[in-house]
């Protein structure tokens, strides 16, 4: 995207100051927000690993599951490399959350820059697809919710990089600059898997699998019911994320699994802030954006009211209510 595109994108106004305030990263707020959430993802583990055998096992596999399903989250912010003010930190936290999560580190940053530079763009916009129009009931909501089009789609990807082809999409947002590495890197992950698998099949278990591989299946429910909200039901093909993106609130337990994302058109509008300074720029412009979701279950009202009208006409989307729309 050139310079003057990006200045067609509406911004709020705010302070210079306190933008750059905000904006300013710090390794001990990285290292405490992420060494917590590994902490309790650990501690999952660990109780997940005393239960086999009891009957406890599957609520305590499925605990640890969901907590695991928010790696998303901090890979997605470590993907922005603006939870660590040190360079090595942001690498080696998103080499770890990759590894887990398979994704791989190129594809998947340019993927999302290009999500970011043509949010909701039709054509070009790859993450951010709205559900169908009209929606179509059986499948829309397993793509979105269970998210097995984008497994599909980075196993794809890690797997035809890893022997050297490069995919059709990575062609379209990576730089030919970018593909050996992005090559190494898919082989790195290739081989984890694979390490995974051979060790579950020596010393014959299933552990490995269901701690390290299986998670991002079985326990990413709840992390994509939120993320499924960013932009269903919003408009496409404007430059403007206060149409195009959704912030909703949130209680305290779930706001830190997610990161603070719950605040995503404050993401969008400002790239450049970390995700712990979310709230403050929230709060700073808020009077500037659309009133948002006071509830997960709220955001879900609305969207399941618009996927509704959607069925009869295709053509419709949420207008949110803002005080002023400049061009």
């Amino acid at each position: 995207m050139d310079k003057e595109e990006k200045n067609n994108w509406y911004k709020p106004e705010i302070s210079a100051t306190l933008l750059k305030e905000i904006s300013r990263k710090s390794d001990y707020k990285g290292l405490m927000r992420l060494g917590s959430y590994f902490f309790i993802l650990l501690l999952c583990g660990y109780i997940a690993f005393l239960s086999i055998n009891t009957v406890y096992v599957v609520p305590c596999f499925l605990l640890y599951g969901i907590v695991f399903g928010f790696l998303n989250a901090a890979h997605h912010e470590l993907m922005h490399k603006s939870v660590f003010k040190s360079t090595w930190l942001n690498k080696t936290g998103l080499w770890m959350t990759s590894l887990l999560l398979g994704h791989e580190q190129i594809y998947n940053y340019y993927s999302h820059l290009q999500h970011h530079n043509f949010t909701m763009i039709e054509g070009k916009d790859i993450e951010g697809r709205p559900f169908h129009r009209p929606p179509q009931i059986l499948t829309d909501p397993i793509d979105h919710l269970i998210k097995y089009r984008d497994s599909y789609h980075y196993s794809k990807s890690i797997l035809f990089h890893s022997f050297g082809t490069i995919t059709e999409n990575a062609q379209f947002f990576v730089p030919k600059t970018k593909y050996n590495e992005m090559r190494m890197n898919a082989k790195i992950h290739l081989l984890f898997n694979c390490s995974i698998i051979v060790s579950s099949v020596i010393l014959s278990t299933w552990l490995p699998l269901l701690l390290v591989m299986f998670p991002r299946y079985y326990g990413g429910l709840l992390h994509n019911f939120c993320s499924a909200t960013q932009h269903t039901g919003l408009a496409s093909n404007v430059k403007d994320h206060r149409l195009n993106s959704r912030t909703i609130l949130i209680g305290p337990v779930l706001r830190f699994l997610y990161f603070n994302m719950n605040y995503h058109i404050e993401h969008h509008l400002y790239l450049t802030v970390p995700f712990y300074s979310l709230k403050i720029l929230h709060l700073e412009i808020k009077n500037q954006l659309p009133k948002p979701a006071s509830s997960l279950k709220d955001a879900w009202i609305e969207i399941i009211d618009c996927l509704k009208i959607q069925m009869k006409n295709p053509d419709y989307f949420i207008q949110p209510v803002i005080k002023e729309i400049r061009g």
